[in-house]
């Protein structure tokens, strides 16, 4: 009988043991790979339609200038989005007063009309680089503010998002 039971004691916790290692494992690559996020956050589009003058904006503090950063743009659009592209303007506000605008072209579908983004129904997410390897110039508070571009007001954008990551070193 106690070889029995310490056969199965030696079983238990041989696979308890090897649970608890898999599970510690997988927590830290999860972990690891949301560490590098400095800033995300999206904002929906009401009734998915994007009001021509409408801006999505995002306050940034940055602290750590001798950083570099990689930029995001985290769309959601629907299968009612009638183009295969979506021009965007996006407004830099430094800390200090400066501004910058830059004119942003993102592809949301291929020429035969199949949706680029991943997702199940009706509902397509991408995200898109816009910026590699970039320092923040002075510390302080940015503002981000992001308008579609396209002439008119615009169906079937359901949400826009900015994500900024530590750069990976070389």
């Amino acid at each position: 009988m106690s070889k029995i039971l310490r056969n199965f004691h030696r079983f238990f916790l041989s696979s308890v043991m090897r649970k608890t290692v898999f599970l510690f494992l997988l927590s830290v690559i999860l972990v690891s790979c949301e560490k590098n996020i400095f800033f995300q956050e999206n904002k929906k589009i009401e009734g998915e339609k994007w009001l021509m003058n409408q801006p999505c904006e995002f306050t940034v503090g940055v602290s750590d200038i001798h950083r570099n950063y990689d930029f995001y743009l985290n769309i959601r659009n629907t299968a009612d989005y009638k183009y295969s592209n979506l021009y965007l303007f996006l407004h830099t506000y430094y800390p200090g007063g400066t501004t910058s605008v830059d004119t942003l072209e993102c592809t949301l579908a291929q020429p035969d009309g199949k949706w680029i983004g991943t997702g199940f129904g009706r509902i397509k997410y991408q995200q898109i680089p816009i910026k590699q390897n970039v320092r923040f110039p002075r510390a302080g508070t940015y503002r981000f503010q992001i308008f579609q571009a396209m002439r008119g007001d615009v169906e079937g954008i359901s949400d826009i998002g900015l994500r900024i990551e530590n750069a990976k070193p070389n």
